[in-house]
Parts: C-alpha cells; sequence; structure tokens
C-alpha cells in the first residue's frame, strides 16, 4: 500500500521565530475551542508554514521508502543552497484571522515589507532548473514551483493549528479575524524533507535538513 507523499520544502517552523511568536501562542491556542471534534490539533513543534514547495514524490520502488527517495534528492538540493553565496533578508509575517475547514483549522498570514513574496522568488530562481531537471528524469516526481497557488505566490501564507486525518474537503466551516497586530519575525528557514505535516523524524531531525540564516 503506498503511503502519503514525501515533500521537499523551504519551510518556517514558528517555534523558531526569533521574535513575536512567544507573545502568539495563547492567541492561537484559544481558537482550539472551538475545533469540530473530528479534528486534532497540531502538536507545537510541528507548526509551520511552507515557505517555497519544491518537490512532490508520489511513489517509489517497494524496497524503499519515501524517505529514503526525499533524503537522497535532499542532498542536491543542499548542494546548491550550500554553494550559493547569495545572503537572503529576513521574513516577517502578521497573523490576518483563523479559517477552520473539513481538513483542518488554519492561521492565515500576511507578509510585511513583501518579504516572503521576495524570498519566495528568489529561492525559486535558485532551484527551477534542478527541480525540472528531476521532475523531467522521474514521472512519480512533481514540480511543486510551476504552477502558482497559495503556498509558493505571494505574501499570504498558512499554516494548520489542527488537522482532519480523514476528510479532506475544503469547505469553510467558519473564520474568525485576529484583532492583533504583532509581527512575527523569522532570521532562520529550514531546507527539509518531511511529510505534509512535519510528523516525521526527517523534519526535525538536524541532520536531515539544512537551516537557511536570513539576515
Amino acid at each position: 500500500m503506498q503511503s502519503r507523499p514525501w515533500y521537499l520544502s523551504v519551510t518556517a517552523i514558528w517555534s523558531y521565530a526569533n521574535s513575536g511568536y512567544e507573545g502568539m501562542k495563547a492567541e492561537f491556542d484559544k481558537y482550539l475551542n472551538r475545533i469540530p471534534f473530528s479534528h486534532k490539533v497540531v502538536p507545537e513543534s510541528f507548526r509551520h508554514f511552507t515557505v517555497l514547495p519544491l518537490i512532490r514524490i508520489t511513489k517509489w520502488p517497494v524496497e524503499e521508502t519515501g524517505e529514503d527517495i526525499a533524503l537522497n534528492y535532499l542532498s542536491e538540493f543542499r548542494n546548491i543552497m550550500e554553494a550559493c553565496e547569495k545572503q537572503f533578508n529576513k521574513i516577517m509575517v502578521k497573523p490576518l484571522e483563523v479559517k477552520s475547514y473539513d481538513s483542518g483549522t488554519t492561521i492565515q498570514f500576511e507578509s510585511v515589507d513583501n518579504s516572503v513574496s521576495l524570498l519566495r522568488e528568489e529561492m525559486k530562481n535558485i532551484f527551477n532548473e534542478l527541480i525540472v531537471n528531476i521532475a523531467n528524469d522521474n514521472p512519480n516526481i512533481y514540480s511543486e514551483i510551476e504552477h502558482e497557488n497559495a503556498k509558493n505566490t505571494g505574501n499570504i501564507t498558512y499554516g494548520s493549528i489542527s488537522r482532519s486525518y480523514s476528510n479532506e474537503g475544503h469547505a469553510l466551516r467558519w473564520r474568525m479575524p485576529i484583532p492583533n497586530d504583532q509581527i512575527i519575525e523569522f532570521n532562520k528557514v529550514f531546507l527539509l524533507a518531511s511529510d505534509q505535516f512535519l510528523s516525521n523524524p526527517a523534519a526535525h531531525n538536524e541532520k536531515d535538513r539544512l537551516e537557511i540564516t536570513l539576515v
């Protein structure tokens, strides 16, 4: 039986924010009292938003695992990143609202000073050639940056505080604005291999991910 897909991405893990997040944790958690019974709370260490999805791995040989394939490709992305001499600017976001869907409850963020959009475009330029080559060589690996979506375009991004593991529907149950102008600042993001929820060791093991410093 095939497992869920594996991904390579550039990801901001909320608990690694260098400022602003500690003051917002209680604000985010109070909305958990409203989540549907079918949802499970996303553990603190798994909460994140995707800065840029890179590739999606959907199938692999029975003698291998999705993690094996993802970590092999991660080394190729790591080589490009470690050879890159470009400095990347820090990203700043403000929480806008909470949206609860059948599939999960999310915090919606808006970038400050176009910082997320700028980093996304810089990362696309660095990785695009490798992604195209990988996707062309393997029919079970897909580029995640070819088609614009909310995870790779513009200044809006989002991350889950609860998920349904049985319902993937996107019907909106309720939404609420977050009455706070707190800015959350990140001076690091991670190039990592993970499942969709960051619920695997590869997303949190230092040897299986590359820290990217933002200045």
